[in-house]
Protein backbone atom coordinates (compact mmCIF):
# COMPACT_ATOMS: atom_id res chain seq x y z
CA UNK A 1 0.00 0.00 0.00
CA UNK A 2 2.71 2.46 1.00
CA UNK A 3 4.77 1.86 -2.14
CA UNK A 4 1.71 2.32 -4.36
CA UNK A 5 0.68 5.53 -2.57
CA UNK A 6 4.23 6.90 -2.78
CA UNK A 7 4.34 6.30 -6.52
CA UNK A 8 0.98 8.04 -6.88
CA UNK A 9 2.23 11.07 -4.92
CA UNK A 10 5.41 11.17 -6.99
CA UNK A 11 3.40 11.25 -10.21
CA UNK A 12 0.94 13.84 -8.84
CA UNK A 13 3.76 16.09 -7.63
CA UNK A 14 5.32 16.33 -11.10
CA UNK A 15 2.64 18.83 -12.14
CA UNK A 16 2.18 20.68 -8.84
CA UNK A 17 3.19 20.52 -5.15
CA UNK A 18 1.05 18.18 -3.04
CA UNK A 19 -0.33 18.59 0.48
CA UNK A 20 -1.15 15.33 2.30
CA UNK A 21 -3.43 16.01 5.25
CA UNK A 22 -3.71 13.26 7.88
CA UNK A 23 -6.41 14.33 10.32
CA UNK A 24 -7.05 12.64 13.71
CA UNK A 25 -3.77 10.80 13.21
CA UNK A 26 -3.81 9.63 16.83
CA UNK A 27 -6.18 6.89 15.59
CA UNK A 28 -4.23 6.06 12.43
CA UNK A 29 -1.08 3.96 12.96
CA UNK A 30 -1.07 2.85 9.33
CA UNK A 31 -1.40 6.44 8.06
CA UNK A 32 1.46 7.51 10.34
CA UNK A 33 3.56 4.57 9.13
CA UNK A 34 2.93 5.74 5.57
CA UNK A 35 4.15 9.22 6.51
CA UNK A 36 7.34 7.69 7.98
CA UNK A 37 7.79 5.63 4.80
CA UNK A 38 7.30 8.67 2.56
CA UNK A 39 9.79 10.73 4.57
CA UNK A 40 12.40 7.99 4.19
CA UNK A 41 11.86 8.13 0.43
CA UNK A 42 12.24 11.93 0.53
CA UNK A 43 15.85 11.52 1.66
CA UNK A 44 16.53 9.37 -1.44
CA UNK A 45 14.35 11.02 -4.09
CA UNK A 46 12.90 14.35 -2.91
CA UNK A 47 9.35 15.22 -3.97
CA UNK A 48 7.46 18.53 -3.50
CA UNK A 49 5.12 16.96 -0.93
CA UNK A 50 4.17 18.37 2.49
CA UNK A 51 2.61 16.11 5.12
CA UNK A 52 0.33 17.87 7.58
CA UNK A 53 -0.27 15.45 10.45
CA UNK A 54 -2.87 16.56 12.98
CA UNK A 55 -3.20 14.92 16.40
CA UNK A 56 -5.13 15.72 19.54
CA UNK A 57 -2.97 15.48 22.66
CA UNK A 58 -5.50 13.97 25.04
CA UNK A 59 -6.70 11.34 22.56
CA UNK A 60 -3.09 10.41 21.71
CA UNK A 61 -2.11 9.77 25.31
CA UNK A 62 -1.60 6.04 25.98
CA UNK A 63 -1.68 4.95 22.31
CA UNK A 64 1.83 3.49 22.24
CA UNK A 65 2.07 2.57 18.55
CA UNK A 66 0.92 6.00 17.37
CA UNK A 67 3.09 7.84 19.93
CA UNK A 68 6.17 5.91 18.79
CA UNK A 69 5.47 6.63 15.11
CA UNK A 70 4.98 10.35 15.78
CA UNK A 71 8.22 10.45 17.80
CA UNK A 72 9.96 8.77 14.85
CA UNK A 73 8.52 11.35 12.46
CA UNK A 74 9.74 14.23 14.57
CA UNK A 75 13.28 12.81 14.63
CA UNK A 76 13.56 13.01 10.84
CA UNK A 77 15.20 15.93 9.11
CA UNK A 78 12.69 18.49 7.88
CA UNK A 79 9.99 17.57 10.40
CA UNK A 80 8.61 20.35 12.59
CA UNK A 81 6.16 20.25 15.48
CA UNK A 82 3.63 23.07 15.77
CA UNK A 83 1.58 23.39 18.95
CA UNK A 84 -1.82 24.84 18.04
CA UNK A 85 -3.23 26.93 20.86
CA UNK A 86 -6.25 29.24 21.13
CA UNK A 87 -6.82 31.96 18.54
CA UNK A 88 -5.40 35.33 19.57
CA UNK A 89 -8.15 37.72 20.78
CA UNK A 90 -8.01 39.82 17.60
CA UNK A 91 -8.54 36.80 15.35
CA UNK A 92 -11.21 35.36 17.65
CA UNK A 93 -13.10 38.65 17.44
CA UNK A 94 -12.89 38.59 13.66
CA UNK A 95 -14.10 34.98 13.42
CA UNK A 96 -17.07 35.45 15.71
CA UNK A 97 -18.00 39.01 14.74
CA UNK A 98 -17.44 38.98 11.00
CA UNK A 99 -17.44 35.41 9.71
CA UNK A 100 -20.44 34.18 11.67
CA UNK A 101 -22.41 37.43 11.56
CA UNK A 102 -23.78 37.35 15.12
CA UNK A 103 -25.33 40.22 17.06
CA UNK A 104 -22.97 42.04 19.45
CA UNK A 105 -24.12 40.59 22.84
CA UNK A 106 -24.43 37.06 21.46
CA UNK A 107 -21.05 37.36 19.72
CA UNK A 108 -19.46 38.42 23.02
CA UNK A 109 -21.01 35.44 24.87
CA UNK A 110 -19.75 33.07 22.17
CA UNK A 111 -16.25 34.60 22.29
CA UNK A 112 -16.09 34.18 26.05
CA UNK A 113 -17.33 30.57 25.96
CA UNK A 114 -15.22 29.45 22.95
CA UNK A 115 -12.03 30.68 24.61
CA UNK A 116 -10.21 31.02 21.28
CA UNK A 117 -11.26 27.59 20.00
CA UNK A 118 -12.52 28.23 16.44
CA UNK A 119 -13.94 24.72 15.97
CA UNK A 120 -16.04 25.07 19.12
CA UNK A 121 -17.40 28.41 17.91
CA UNK A 122 -18.27 27.10 14.44
CA UNK A 123 -19.79 23.85 15.71
CA UNK A 124 -21.87 25.72 18.27
CA UNK A 125 -23.30 28.09 15.70
CA UNK A 126 -23.92 25.15 13.33
CA UNK A 127 -25.88 23.48 16.10
CA UNK A 128 -27.98 26.62 16.63
CA UNK A 129 -28.74 26.71 12.91
CA UNK A 130 -29.68 23.01 12.85
CA UNK A 131 -32.05 23.58 15.78
CA UNK A 132 -33.57 26.66 14.17
CA UNK A 133 -32.60 28.62 17.28
CA UNK A 134 -31.43 31.78 15.43
CA UNK A 135 -33.28 34.57 13.71
CA UNK A 136 -32.08 37.61 11.83
CA UNK A 137 -31.93 40.82 13.87
CA UNK A 138 -31.05 44.38 12.85
CA UNK A 139 -27.36 43.91 13.81
CA UNK A 140 -26.88 40.24 12.98
CA UNK A 141 -28.20 36.84 14.04
CA UNK A 142 -29.69 36.49 17.53
CA UNK A 143 -31.55 33.82 19.52
CA UNK A 144 -35.24 33.36 18.87
CA UNK A 145 -37.37 34.20 21.90
CA UNK A 146 -38.66 30.61 22.21
CA UNK A 147 -35.20 29.01 21.90
CA UNK A 148 -32.93 28.06 24.77
CA UNK A 149 -29.95 30.38 24.94
CA UNK A 150 -27.91 28.17 27.29
CA UNK A 151 -24.35 27.70 26.02
CA UNK A 152 -22.59 24.31 26.48
CA UNK A 153 -19.34 24.06 28.41
CA UNK A 154 -17.21 22.59 25.62
CA UNK A 155 -17.29 21.29 22.06
CA UNK A 156 -18.11 17.71 23.14
CA UNK A 157 -21.24 19.06 24.81
CA UNK A 158 -22.35 20.39 21.40
CA UNK A 159 -22.09 16.91 19.90
CA UNK A 160 -23.71 15.41 22.98
CA UNK A 161 -26.72 17.68 22.52
CA UNK A 162 -27.11 16.45 18.94
CA UNK A 163 -27.00 12.84 20.11
CA UNK A 164 -29.70 13.69 22.66
CA UNK A 165 -31.90 14.89 19.83
CA UNK A 166 -31.53 11.56 18.01
CA UNK A 167 -32.43 9.68 21.19
CA UNK A 168 -35.43 11.94 21.79
CA UNK A 169 -36.66 11.31 18.24
CA UNK A 170 -35.98 7.55 18.06
CA UNK A 171 -36.38 6.20 21.57
CA UNK A 172 -34.05 4.85 24.29
CA UNK A 173 -32.56 2.05 22.12
CA UNK A 174 -31.04 4.72 19.90
CA UNK A 175 -28.52 5.69 22.60
CA UNK A 176 -26.92 2.22 22.77
CA UNK A 177 -27.21 1.68 19.01
CA UNK A 178 -25.32 4.89 18.23
CA UNK A 179 -22.70 4.08 20.86
CA UNK A 180 -22.15 0.67 19.21
CA UNK A 181 -21.42 2.54 15.98
CA UNK A 182 -18.88 4.69 17.83
CA UNK A 183 -17.18 1.60 19.30
CA UNK A 184 -17.00 -0.06 15.85
CA UNK A 185 -15.11 2.87 14.36
CA UNK A 186 -15.34 5.81 12.00
CA UNK A 187 -16.63 3.86 8.98
CA UNK A 188 -19.31 1.45 10.17
CA UNK A 189 -20.43 -1.58 8.17
CA UNK A 190 -24.23 -1.72 8.58
CA UNK A 191 -24.30 -5.55 8.66
CA UNK A 192 -21.74 -5.58 11.50
CA UNK A 193 -23.59 -2.78 13.29
CA UNK A 194 -26.88 -4.68 13.08
CA UNK A 195 -25.33 -7.91 14.33
CA UNK A 196 -23.58 -6.22 17.28
CA UNK A 197 -26.80 -4.46 18.27
CA UNK A 198 -28.61 -7.82 18.28
CA UNK A 199 -25.90 -9.27 20.52
CA UNK A 200 -26.56 -6.38 22.89
CA UNK A 201 -30.34 -6.86 22.69
CA UNK A 202 -30.85 -3.50 21.00
CA UNK A 203 -32.93 -2.82 17.89
CA UNK A 204 -31.22 -0.86 15.10
CA UNK A 205 -34.11 0.94 13.45
CA UNK A 206 -33.82 2.60 10.03
CA UNK A 207 -35.16 5.74 11.68
CA UNK A 208 -31.96 5.98 13.74
CA UNK A 209 -29.83 6.08 10.59
CA UNK A 210 -32.21 8.57 8.97
CA UNK A 211 -31.99 10.85 11.99
CA UNK A 212 -28.18 10.65 12.14
CA UNK A 213 -28.00 11.65 8.49
CA UNK A 214 -30.61 14.41 8.89
CA UNK A 215 -28.62 15.97 11.75
CA UNK A 216 -25.34 15.73 9.78
CA UNK A 217 -23.96 13.21 12.27
CA UNK A 218 -23.35 10.57 9.59
CA UNK A 219 -23.14 10.08 5.84
CA UNK A 220 -24.59 7.09 4.00
CA UNK A 221 -22.15 4.93 2.06
CA UNK A 222 -22.72 1.72 0.11
CA UNK A 223 -23.66 -0.74 2.86
CA UNK A 224 -22.09 1.46 5.52
CA UNK A 225 -22.23 4.82 7.26
CA UNK A 226 -19.42 7.29 7.94
CA UNK A 227 -19.55 9.13 11.27
CA UNK A 228 -19.02 12.88 11.01
CA UNK A 229 -15.53 13.43 12.37
CA UNK A 230 -13.48 12.32 15.33
CA UNK A 231 -15.23 14.54 17.85
CA UNK A 232 -18.55 12.75 17.38
CA UNK A 233 -16.90 9.39 17.97
CA UNK A 234 -15.01 10.76 20.97
CA UNK A 235 -18.30 12.03 22.42
CA UNK A 236 -19.98 8.65 21.89
CA UNK A 237 -17.11 6.80 23.57
CA UNK A 238 -17.13 9.21 26.51
CA UNK A 239 -20.88 8.77 26.99
CA UNK A 240 -20.70 4.97 26.91
CA UNK A 241 -17.89 5.00 29.50
CA UNK A 242 -19.84 7.37 31.75
CA UNK A 243 -22.88 5.09 31.49
CA UNK A 244 -20.86 1.95 32.31
CA UNK A 245 -21.43 0.47 28.86
CA UNK A 246 -17.83 0.44 27.60
CA UNK A 247 -17.16 -3.22 28.40
CA UNK A 248 -20.59 -4.62 27.38
CA UNK A 249 -20.51 -2.78 24.05
CA UNK A 250 -17.01 -4.01 23.24
CA UNK A 251 -17.98 -7.54 24.26
CA UNK A 252 -20.94 -7.37 21.86
CA UNK A 253 -18.65 -6.18 19.05
CA UNK A 254 -16.15 -8.96 19.80
CA UNK A 255 -18.91 -11.60 19.77
CA UNK A 256 -20.21 -10.17 16.51
CA UNK A 257 -16.79 -10.42 14.82
CA UNK A 258 -16.23 -13.96 16.11
CA UNK A 259 -19.62 -15.13 14.79
CA UNK A 260 -19.81 -13.15 11.57
CA UNK A 261 -16.28 -14.03 10.42
CA UNK A 262 -15.90 -17.52 11.89
CA UNK A 263 -14.60 -18.84 8.54
CA UNK A 264 -11.85 -16.20 8.38
CA UNK A 265 -10.94 -15.15 11.94
CA UNK A 266 -7.41 -14.07 11.01
CA UNK A 267 -8.69 -11.25 8.79
CA UNK A 268 -10.46 -9.62 11.77
CA UNK A 269 -8.09 -10.85 14.47
CA UNK A 270 -6.67 -7.39 15.15
CA UNK A 271 -10.10 -5.82 15.58
CA UNK A 272 -11.31 -8.77 17.65
CA UNK A 273 -8.33 -8.47 20.00
CA UNK A 274 -8.91 -4.71 20.42
CA UNK A 275 -12.54 -5.23 21.44
CA UNK A 276 -11.66 -8.15 23.76
CA UNK A 277 -9.05 -6.05 25.61
CA UNK A 278 -11.57 -3.21 25.96
CA UNK A 279 -14.11 -5.74 27.27
CA UNK A 280 -11.62 -6.69 30.02
CA UNK A 281 -10.90 -10.09 28.45
CA UNK A 282 -7.20 -9.73 27.52
CA UNK A 283 -6.58 -13.47 27.85
CA UNK A 284 -9.01 -14.12 25.00
CA UNK A 285 -7.15 -11.59 22.81
CA UNK A 286 -3.84 -13.50 22.69
CA UNK A 287 -4.91 -16.06 20.06
CA UNK A 288 -6.58 -13.54 17.69
CA UNK A 289 -3.43 -11.38 17.77
CA UNK A 290 -1.29 -14.35 16.69
CA UNK A 291 -3.76 -15.18 13.91
CA UNK A 292 -3.79 -11.55 12.77
CA UNK A 293 0.02 -11.40 12.75
CA UNK A 294 0.19 -14.60 10.67
CA UNK A 295 -2.41 -13.12 8.28
CA UNK A 296 -0.28 -9.98 7.84
CA UNK A 297 2.83 -12.10 7.33
CA UNK A 298 1.09 -14.15 4.62
CA UNK A 299 0.26 -10.88 2.85
CA UNK A 300 3.95 -9.81 3.03
CA UNK A 301 3.08 -6.98 5.45
CA UNK A 302 6.04 -7.67 7.72
CA UNK A 303 6.10 -4.43 9.70
CA UNK A 304 2.43 -4.82 10.62
CA UNK A 305 3.01 -8.47 11.54
CA UNK A 306 5.90 -7.48 13.82
CA UNK A 307 3.80 -4.77 15.50
CA UNK A 308 1.08 -7.32 16.26
CA UNK A 309 3.59 -9.81 17.66
CA UNK A 310 5.00 -7.03 19.89
CA UNK A 311 1.49 -6.17 21.05
CA UNK A 312 0.77 -9.83 21.82
CA UNK A 313 3.97 -10.19 23.86
CA UNK A 314 3.13 -7.07 25.88
CA UNK A 315 -0.22 -8.68 26.61
CA UNK A 316 1.47 -11.91 27.77
CA UNK A 317 3.62 -9.84 30.13
CA UNK A 318 0.55 -8.04 31.51
CA UNK A 319 -1.16 -11.41 32.03
CA UNK A 320 2.01 -12.71 33.73
CA UNK A 321 2.05 -15.80 31.56
CA UNK A 322 4.79 -18.19 32.70
CA UNK A 323 7.71 -18.75 30.33
CA UNK A 324 6.84 -22.45 30.09
CA UNK A 325 3.52 -21.57 28.44
CA UNK A 326 3.50 -22.64 24.74
CA UNK A 327 2.05 -19.26 23.72
CA UNK A 328 5.52 -17.73 24.14
CA UNK A 329 7.08 -20.30 21.82
CA UNK A 330 4.44 -19.90 19.10
CA UNK A 331 5.07 -16.15 19.07
CA UNK A 332 8.85 -16.66 18.70
CA UNK A 333 8.26 -19.06 15.81
CA UNK A 334 6.13 -16.52 13.95
CA UNK A 335 8.66 -13.78 14.67
CA UNK A 336 11.40 -16.00 13.21
CA UNK A 337 9.27 -16.63 10.15
CA UNK A 338 8.68 -12.90 9.61
CA UNK A 339 12.42 -12.24 9.93
CA UNK A 340 13.21 -15.01 7.44
CA UNK A 341 10.79 -13.69 4.85
CA UNK A 342 11.92 -10.09 5.24
CA UNK A 343 15.59 -11.11 4.86
CA UNK A 344 16.63 -10.56 8.51
CA UNK A 345 18.48 -13.89 8.58
CA UNK A 346 20.56 -13.38 11.75
CA UNK A 347 17.49 -12.28 13.70
CA UNK A 348 15.54 -15.22 12.29
CA UNK A 349 18.24 -17.61 13.53
CA UNK A 350 18.15 -16.10 17.03
CA UNK A 351 14.36 -16.39 17.33
CA UNK A 352 14.22 -19.89 15.81
CA UNK A 353 16.96 -21.18 18.13
CA UNK A 354 15.20 -19.61 21.09
CA UNK A 355 11.97 -21.40 20.12
CA UNK A 356 13.81 -24.71 19.61
CA UNK A 357 15.49 -24.41 23.01
CA UNK A 358 12.15 -23.62 24.66
CA UNK A 359 10.43 -26.60 22.96
CA UNK A 360 13.18 -29.06 23.92
CA UNK A 361 12.97 -27.93 27.56
CA UNK A 362 9.18 -27.82 27.87
CA UNK A 363 8.07 -30.48 25.38
CA UNK A 364 6.25 -28.25 22.89
CA UNK A 365 6.34 -30.55 19.84
CA UNK A 366 4.27 -28.23 17.63
CA UNK A 367 6.57 -25.32 18.38
CA UNK A 368 9.63 -27.57 17.92
CA UNK A 369 8.76 -28.82 14.43
CA UNK A 370 7.77 -25.31 13.24
CA UNK A 371 10.93 -23.75 14.66
CA UNK A 372 13.13 -26.49 13.17
CA UNK A 373 11.62 -25.89 9.72
CA UNK A 374 12.50 -22.18 9.97
CA UNK A 375 15.99 -22.96 11.30
CA UNK A 376 16.52 -25.31 8.34
CA UNK A 377 15.70 -22.45 5.94
CA UNK A 378 18.08 -20.15 7.81
CA UNK A 379 20.99 -22.62 7.54
CA UNK A 380 20.27 -23.06 3.82
CA UNK A 381 20.23 -19.29 3.27
CA UNK A 382 23.51 -19.05 5.20
CA UNK A 383 25.16 -21.48 2.78
CA UNK A 384 25.14 -24.55 5.05
CA UNK A 385 23.06 -27.13 3.15
CA UNK A 386 24.29 -30.10 5.20
CA UNK A 387 23.25 -28.48 8.49
CA UNK A 388 19.95 -27.53 6.84
CA UNK A 389 19.40 -31.13 5.69
CA UNK A 390 19.92 -32.52 9.21
CA UNK A 391 17.44 -30.04 10.69
CA UNK A 392 14.81 -30.66 8.01
CA UNK A 393 15.06 -34.43 8.43
CA UNK A 394 14.27 -34.05 12.14
CA UNK A 395 11.39 -31.67 11.34
CA UNK A 396 10.06 -34.08 8.69
CA UNK A 397 9.96 -36.94 11.20
CA UNK A 398 8.03 -34.76 13.68
CA UNK A 399 5.54 -33.61 11.03
CA UNK A 400 4.98 -37.22 9.87
CA UNK A 401 4.43 -38.35 13.48
CA UNK A 402 1.86 -35.58 13.96
CA UNK A 403 0.08 -36.37 10.68
CA UNK A 404 0.64 -32.79 9.50
CA UNK A 405 0.67 -33.18 5.71
CA UNK A 406 1.22 -29.48 5.01
CA UNK A 407 4.35 -29.57 7.18
CA UNK A 408 5.53 -32.75 5.49
CA UNK A 409 5.14 -31.16 2.04
CA UNK A 410 7.07 -28.08 3.17
CA UNK A 411 9.96 -30.21 4.47
CA UNK A 412 10.04 -32.30 1.28
CA UNK A 413 10.18 -29.18 -0.88
CA UNK A 414 13.05 -27.78 1.17
CA UNK A 415 14.88 -31.12 1.05
CA UNK A 416 14.44 -30.94 -2.72
CA UNK A 417 16.09 -27.51 -2.73
CA UNK A 418 18.97 -28.89 -0.64
CA UNK A 419 19.38 -31.88 -2.99
CA UNK A 420 19.47 -29.46 -5.91
CA UNK A 421 22.14 -27.32 -4.20
CA UNK A 422 24.27 -30.39 -3.37
CA UNK A 423 23.91 -31.87 -6.90
CA UNK A 424 21.93 -34.88 -5.66
CA UNK A 425 20.18 -35.28 -9.01
CA UNK A 426 18.51 -38.59 -8.09
CA UNK A 427 16.78 -37.16 -5.02
CA UNK A 428 15.82 -33.61 -6.01
CA UNK A 429 13.00 -34.35 -8.46
CA UNK A 430 11.59 -37.12 -6.24
CA UNK A 431 11.32 -34.74 -3.27
CA UNK A 432 9.55 -32.09 -5.38
CA UNK A 433 7.12 -34.58 -6.95
CA UNK A 434 6.15 -35.97 -3.52
CA UNK A 435 5.57 -32.43 -2.23
CA UNK A 436 3.48 -31.54 -5.31
CA UNK A 437 1.24 -34.59 -4.79
CA UNK A 438 0.57 -33.64 -1.16
CA UNK A 439 -0.07 -29.95 -1.96
CA UNK A 440 -2.47 -30.91 -4.77
CA UNK A 441 -4.36 -33.18 -2.38
CA UNK A 442 -4.58 -30.40 0.23
CA UNK A 443 -5.50 -27.70 -2.31
CA UNK A 444 -2.44 -25.72 -1.17
CA UNK A 445 -2.01 -23.15 -3.96
CA UNK A 446 1.07 -21.50 -2.45
CA UNK A 447 2.77 -24.83 -1.83
CA UNK A 448 2.06 -25.94 -5.41
CA UNK A 449 3.44 -22.69 -6.78
CA UNK A 450 6.63 -22.90 -4.72
CA UNK A 451 7.22 -26.58 -5.62
CA UNK A 452 6.69 -26.00 -9.35
CA UNK A 453 8.93 -22.93 -9.26
CA UNK A 454 11.71 -24.96 -7.62
CA UNK A 455 11.24 -27.85 -10.03
CA UNK A 456 11.37 -25.37 -12.89
CA UNK A 457 14.74 -24.15 -11.62
CA UNK A 458 15.97 -27.77 -11.70
CA UNK A 459 14.97 -28.12 -15.36
CA UNK A 460 16.53 -24.75 -16.18
CA UNK A 461 19.88 -25.86 -14.80
CA UNK A 462 19.60 -29.13 -16.74
CA UNK A 463 19.13 -27.07 -19.91
CA UNK A 464 15.51 -28.11 -20.46
CA UNK A 465 14.23 -24.56 -20.88
CA UNK A 466 10.90 -25.59 -22.46
CA UNK A 467 9.94 -27.61 -19.36
CA UNK A 468 11.28 -24.87 -17.11
CA UNK A 469 9.02 -22.31 -18.80
CA UNK A 470 5.97 -24.56 -18.47
CA UNK A 471 6.58 -25.13 -14.77
CA UNK A 472 7.10 -21.40 -14.16
CA UNK A 473 3.84 -20.58 -15.98
CA UNK A 474 1.99 -23.12 -13.82
CA UNK A 475 3.67 -21.73 -10.70
CA UNK A 476 2.56 -18.19 -11.60
CA UNK A 477 -1.11 -19.27 -11.65
CA UNK A 478 -0.86 -20.90 -8.21
CA UNK A 479 1.14 -18.08 -6.61
CA UNK A 480 -1.20 -15.37 -7.91
CA UNK A 481 -4.17 -17.30 -6.50
CA UNK A 482 -2.41 -17.57 -3.14
CA UNK A 483 -1.58 -13.84 -3.16
CA UNK A 484 2.02 -14.11 -1.88
CA UNK A 485 3.90 -11.09 -3.17
CA UNK A 486 7.26 -12.37 -1.92
CA UNK A 487 6.92 -15.66 -3.81
CA UNK A 488 5.79 -13.69 -6.86
CA UNK A 489 9.02 -11.67 -6.67
CA UNK A 490 11.05 -14.89 -6.47
CA UNK A 491 9.16 -16.33 -9.43
CA UNK A 492 9.74 -13.20 -11.54
CA UNK A 493 13.44 -13.54 -10.86
CA UNK A 494 13.26 -17.20 -11.95
CA UNK A 495 11.51 -16.29 -15.21
CA UNK A 496 14.23 -13.72 -15.91
CA UNK A 497 16.86 -16.41 -15.25
CA UNK A 498 15.34 -18.53 -18.03
CA UNK A 499 15.49 -15.55 -20.41
CA UNK A 500 19.17 -15.02 -19.53
CA UNK A 501 19.86 -18.72 -20.11
CA UNK A 502 18.26 -18.36 -23.56
CA UNK A 503 20.54 -15.40 -24.29
CA UNK A 504 17.68 -12.86 -24.40
CA UNK A 505 19.38 -10.19 -22.29
CA UNK A 506 16.76 -7.50 -22.94
CA UNK A 507 13.94 -9.71 -21.66
CA UNK A 508 16.13 -10.85 -18.76
CA UNK A 509 16.80 -7.23 -17.76
CA UNK A 510 13.09 -6.36 -17.85
CA UNK A 511 12.31 -9.44 -15.79
CA UNK A 512 14.97 -8.69 -13.17
CA UNK A 513 13.74 -5.10 -12.85
CA UNK A 514 10.16 -6.35 -12.32
CA UNK A 515 11.47 -8.76 -9.68
CA UNK A 516 13.46 -5.96 -8.01
CA UNK A 517 10.36 -3.74 -7.76
CA UNK A 518 8.35 -6.66 -6.36
CA UNK A 519 11.00 -7.38 -3.70
CA UNK A 520 11.16 -3.69 -2.77
CA UNK A 521 7.36 -3.53 -2.53
CA UNK A 522 7.39 -6.06 0.32
CA UNK A 523 10.51 -4.61 1.95
CA UNK A 524 12.57 -7.80 1.51
CA UNK A 525 16.36 -7.73 1.66
CA UNK A 526 16.32 -10.48 -0.97
CA UNK A 527 16.16 -7.55 -3.41
CA UNK A 528 19.97 -8.02 -3.59
CA UNK A 529 19.36 -11.12 -5.80
CA UNK A 530 17.87 -9.36 -8.87
CA UNK A 531 20.39 -6.53 -8.36
CA UNK A 532 23.25 -9.02 -8.68
CA UNK A 533 21.55 -10.58 -11.69
CA UNK A 534 21.26 -7.18 -13.37
CA UNK A 535 25.00 -6.90 -12.85
CA UNK A 536 25.48 -10.25 -14.59
CA UNK A 537 23.37 -9.00 -17.51
CA UNK A 538 25.60 -5.91 -17.78
CA UNK A 539 28.74 -8.10 -17.73
CA UNK A 540 27.27 -10.35 -20.43
CA UNK A 541 26.72 -7.32 -22.64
Amino acid sequence: RHIALSRFLDRLSRSRPVLVWLDDAQWGADALAFAVHAMKLQSIAPMPVLFLVVTEDEALRGRQAEEALIAGLLERAGAREVQVGPLPPKDADRLVGELLGLEGPLAQRLRDRAGGNPLFAIQLVSDWIDRGALERGPDGFRFREDASDELPDDILAVWSARIDRVVAACGPDAESAIQVAGVLGHDVDVAEWNWACRKLGVALDDAIVDELVALNLATRLDGAIELSGGLLRETLLRRCREQGLWQPLNRACADMLAELYDLDPAAVGERLATHLCAADAPGDAVAPLLAAAAFRCDRSEYRDATDLIDRRERLLHVLRVHRSDPRWGSGWVLRARVCTLSGEIDAAQNWAEKAVGYARRHGGTEVLRSALAILGRVHFRQGSPRKSETVFEEALALYEAAGDEAGVADCLRNLGNIAHATKNVAAEEEFFQQAIEICARLGDELGLGMCKKSLGAVHRQRGDLTQAKRLHRDALVHIERAGSRLELARLLNGVAEIARAEGDLDMAERGYRKALRAYEDVGSKEAVVPRLNLGLVAIAR
